[in-house]
């Protein structure tokens, strides 16, 4: 087998060098350095690349399934394009609360629309309104729906559109054939399902903990 570059602590300092924070995500990170769960916050270097990829693809909506307290749609939203809005989806309400709070300090109010529900839902009815319309959709929620957020993610996403979706390295797990917990195996079946579908170009890029990247054909 071939060697490629791993990626120790040393290095991931250095890429971050080049992929600071924006001073609305510096906030929101360091308003919630204390919460439990702030890992769940995608990487700087994730960051630099989701919007990059908004930059390069102009997208008129941009959907994201897990809002969490909002620093990921805020860095969507310092990227996008004029005309472009983003719909983002979060179950929690008391996270929805604190992100809605972050869009009306940086006036994203109007550009960004968060619904508050289950995302297996709320995406049922954006189908009514939203088919193929998504140039780019962000999936980081709860894993074991990853699938049945993909499929219904196909639905919404515009011919050459890209559906980006996070933690599907899962921390390395889903390369030990001995973890056989229900979110490793979630993550597992979800990477070979769309890798197996013929409706789009899929690839993983192996930043933060790794980006799964399906273009619809």
């Amino acid at each position: 087998m071939e060697k490629t570059l791993g990626i120790d602590n040393e290095l991931i300092l250095y890429i971050r060098g080049f992929s600071k924070e924006s001073p609305h995500l510096k906030k929101i990170r360091n308003d919630n350095i204390s919460h439990p769960q702030t890992k769940m916050f995608i990487t700087p270097e994730q960051v630099s690349f989701i919007t990059f990829l908004i930059r390069s693809k102009k997208p008129s909506l941009i959907i994201e399934i897990g809002t969490f307290l909002g620093y990921s749609a805020v860095a969507m939203a310092d990227a996008m394009p004029e005309n472009c809005r983003i719909i983002t989806i979060e179950k929690n309400e008391t996270n929805a609360e604190t992100a809605k709070s972050y869009f009306a300090d940086y006036g994203y109010s109007d550009k960004v629309n968060l619904l508050c529900g289950k995302a297996s839902d709320v995406l049922n009815d954006l189908s009514k309104d939203y088919l193929s319309e998504a140039g780019i959709i962000f999936i980081d929620a709860d894993k074991k729906g990853y699938i049945d957020y993909y499929e219904k993610s196909i639905k919404l996403l515009e011919k050459g559109g890209i559906i980006i979706a996070d933690n599907v390295l899962f921390y390395g797990n889903v390369a030990d054939e001995s973890d056989k917990s229900q979110t490793t195996e979630a993550i597992r079946n979800f990477n070979n399902h769309v890798f197996s579908d013929e409706r789009v170009n899929a690839c993983i890029v192996p930043i933060g903990d790794g980006l799964l990247l399906a273009e619809k054909k």
